[in-house]
């Protein structure tokens, strides 16, 4: 949202859900947002919160869930 990082999704073959990183814009070290298993991602017009939709495949679940933009302070809306 401010331009500075990039938000991506990496699917592995030995994981069933893909996973949340960041990387900023010019280059860096890539940082996985833990615990954030996403495939579509919203973020606040700030930049400091984002809305996606959590995947939990073992349980076959779906979830709605508003967060920090670092993937701390998860709160459920909807599953």
């Amino acid at each position: 949202p401010d331009a500075t990082q990039i938000y991506y999704n990496v699917f592995s073959s030995d994981k069933v859900d893909p996973e949340l990183y960041r990387i900023p814009i010019f280059g860096g070290v890539p940082e996985q947002i833990p615990d954030v298993f996403v495939h579509s991602i919203s973020f606040a017009p700030d930049g400091k919160h984002f809305a996606a939709i959590f995947s939990d495949t073992a349980s076959n679940q779906n979830y709605l869930v508003v967060s920090d933009a670092n993937g701390a302070n998860k709160k459920t809306i909807v599953s």
